[in-house]
């Protein structure tokens, strides 16, 4: 942070300045003495604002060096540079003196004003054609300057809302884990007591006659058969194999006979 500044010596005109200036900022002098700025006039005892042109943005132009300006202001104005704000306190003998500048200020009055170095140029009369250059270069800056700060709050504009989009959407997705979570047990709970429900009512003797009369299949055919359809099989397919093979010997005898008859 800035420390103030003793212009005068006496403590008469303290600077303290708020916003540096970039390095190649111009300085008011003898041949740029008309200065405009943006200030605001404040009363140090009790922080009443007296004057001010930042409510209006109205610029005030002044020329140094002619005695139309406080000396506060000649003094102060003189070691800023175009861009810098700066704050200046000034007492009475600086300022407005013993008799003050009634309504506005009052006798004795130490003063504090918030000032901004708009612009500085060549007074009135002098070669037009480089006031002209000047202004030009002035306004450019000025313009440059403005568009620099509009963009600045634009982005950080977006910065916040990018980020309220982000939180919203992270909320968003653990919303929708805690549902899908939630529906999940839901679902899982009530399938599974379905499925056991229906096992209990399927493998029970009048569940399978229902379903074999509403299906016309056998009760063999059945999942829940399985294991006694099994075991008739086997049982069937056991009797069944020593017939096969009694009537397969039968054959094989026959045609054995057959072919002895044809050889004789």
């Amino acid at each position: 942070m800035d420390h103030e500044i003793d212009l005068t010596g006496d403590g008469g005109v303290m600077k303290k300045i708020i916003t540096h200036a970039k390095d190649d900022a111009i300085s008011p002098s003898k041949d740029l003495s008309r200065v405009g700025v943006h200030y605001r006039g404040i009363l140090a005892r009790n922080g009443r604002v007296f004057d001010s042109t930042r409510e209006d943005n109205f610029i005030r132009y002044v020329e140094l060096g002619k005695g139309i300006a406080m000396e506060a202001w000649e003094i102060a104005l003189m070691t800023m540079k175009v861009g810098e704000v700066a704050k200046i306190t000034c007492k009475p003998e600086y300022a407005c003196g013993e008799e003050g500048n009634p309504p506005h200020v009052p006798p004795n009055a130490t003063l504090i004003f918030e000032m901004e170095l708009i612009s500085c140029g060549p007074a009135r009369g002098f070669n037009l054609e480089r006031a002209l250059k000047i202004k030009a270069r002035e306004n450019a800056k000025l313009e440059k300057l403005k568009k620099k700060r509009e963009f600045a709050a634009l982005m950080k504009e977006e910065e916040r809302r990018k980020r309220e989009a982000a939180k919203a959407a992270a909320a968003a997705r653990v919303r929708a884990k805690l549902e899908a979570k939630k529906e999940g047990k839901g679902k899982g709970k009530g399938k599974a007591k379905k499925n056991i429900e229906g096992e209990r009512i399927c493998c029970s003797g009048e569940g399978r006659r229902a379903k074999e009369e509403r299906s016309g299949e056998c009760g063999c055919c059945h999942p829940c058969s399985s294991q006694a359809g099994g075991e008739e099989r086997r049982s069937r397919q056991s009797q069944e194999k020593p017939r096969q093979r009694e009537g397969k010997c039968q054959e094989k005898s026959k045609t054995t006979k057959g072919q002895s008859q044809i050889a004789c």
